[in-house]
């Protein structure tokens, strides 16, 4: 069984709309990942209670409607993705981690709950190539060449 985390990043762009050309190939590229493993039975997609606030959130900024968002958080009530409650100890380490490295403690408190089960991090953003997260699970970028850095437009590789 694997059981994977899935950025919010991603969520995002799979579920967006865009009409910049382009942000349409990384909004296809991220919606046909999610498609390909949302229904996999040897998966476990996993969400905290962190994660699930933090998506609900970016889906509302970039404009996704209320019945999507609250359509969302009825199947994670119901058990489409594996739920933990995050601890005052998963907040302390996610803290001491984002002090010590300068990453915000965003990423931290989406992976922290998870680090002794999760075995794959899919992400596009560079922060979680840092020794932090690759040395707790295997991190993936499914977004063939984009890169997401935290509050700027994703970014092709290849575009100079």
């Amino acid at each position: 069984m694997q059981n994977i985390i899935i950025d919010t990043n991603i969520w995002e762009f799979a579920y967006a709309e865009t009409e910049e050309p382009k942000f349409k190939e990384i909004c296809k590229t991220a919606k046909d990942f999610l498609n390909s493993i949302r229904n996999e039975p040897e998966i476990n997609i996993l969400i905290n209670s962190y994660q699930i606030c933090e998506i609900i959130e970016v889906f509302r900024k970039v404009g996704i409607s209320l019945q999507m968002r609250e359509k969302f958080f009825d199947a994670y009530k119901q058990g489409a993705f594996l739920r933990k409650e995050l601890s005052v100890n998963d907040v302390e380490s996610a803290i001491k981690e984002s002090l010590s490295s300068s990453i915000h403690i965003y990423d931290y408190l989406v992976v922290y709950s998870w680090k002794d089960i999760v075995t794959t991090i899919y992400s596009a953003d560079d922060h979680f190539m840092h020794q932090s997260f690759i040395s707790i699970a295997k991190v993936i970028n499914p977004l063939e060449g984009w890169v997401i850095t935290e509050g700027k437009k994703p970014k092709k590789l290849n575009d100079g």
